[in-house]
């Protein structure tokens, strides 16, 4: 009877045997031969009697060099890269400015009424007392204190 410690192992070897033994190689050479009836013959061994045999190359191919060197360096394509970055830069500005100005119906408006400094203030004193409150009836946390006290700073004078 076999111990558990020295069944795993073994395991690992049959595992090891298997892969080895079935493993198709990297580089094969294969053979091709023509025989006294004209049939073509292509195996990996050489045995072809008194025919003439030829060997078939069945290697991975490579590029050609003139296709590498073709490919610009990373120096060049970073190059590139930038210059067509700050072109698309410079058009977005050229474009921004000579855009008309747009007008959003709602911008600078609360509830109908245009926004002014007065407003303003008022809004900024009214959530630093608790008396304003989020439209869902959700208490004013800590970023709605600090930016009305900002708008105190700016807007009440």
């Amino acid at each position: 009877m076999m111990s558990t410690q020295t069944r795993p192992s073994l395991c690992l070897f049959a595992a090891v045997l298997c892969l080895a033994a079935f493993a198709s190689p990297a580089h094969a050479e294969l053979y091709k031969w023509v025989d006294a009836n004209g049939k073509i013959h292509y195996s990996d061994r050489a045995d072809a009697g008194k025919a003439k045999v030829d060997t078939l190359v069945t290697g991975p191919k490579s590029a050609p060099p003139a296709a590498i060197s073709a490919t610009p360096d990373w120096q060049q394509q970073e190059a590139a890269s930038r210059k067509r970055r700050e072109q698309e830069q410079a058009d977005a500005a050229k474009a921004r400015a000579q855009a008309p100005a747009r007008s959003r119906p709602h911008e600078g408006y609360r509830n109908g009424k245009p926004e002014t400094d007065d407003s303003r203030c008022r809004l900024a004193r009214d959530v630093l007392s608790g008396a304003a409150r989020h439209s869902g009836g959700a208490p004013t946390d800590r970023n709605d204190i600090e930016v009305a006290q900002r708008d105190v700073q700016a807007f009440c004078k």
